[in-house]
């Protein structure tokens, strides 16, 4: 397996989903996919106009949810694997911790 940063998604035992962020030879940098997207949207009048009244947290779990729909039907030439298939493939797996900005 060849791990894609930022592309590949990976998922836990409890439907947890992982961005890779860093990758160097067989060491693996994950962070939480939510966190990820939650760091990537910006708050403006656009975005406040549109989401008006809506809580943030729905909003970035729709857009994890689209894109995890978009992988599963190939309509995004990337993958989703199992965690465990990280360490079986011999990677070192490091978590970036939830109250860091990860991008």
């Amino acid at each position: 397996m060849i791990v894609t940063t930022g592309k590949d998604l990976f998922v836990d035992e409890r439907g947890n989903y992982f961005i890779p962020i860093h990758v160097q030879n067989k060491e693996v940098q994950l962070a939480n996919a939510f966190n990820v997207l939650a760091f990537e949207s910006v708050l403006d009048q656009e975005y406040y106009d549109e989401h008006k009244n809506e809580k943030v947290g729905f909003t970035i779990a729709n857009r994890l949810k689209a894109r995890i729909e978009l992988f599963k039907r190939n309509y995004i030439q990337q993958n989703i694997y199992p965690l465990e298939d990280l360490y079986k493939g011999g990677y070192e797996v490091a978590f970036v911790p939830v109250y860091e900005p990860s991008v």
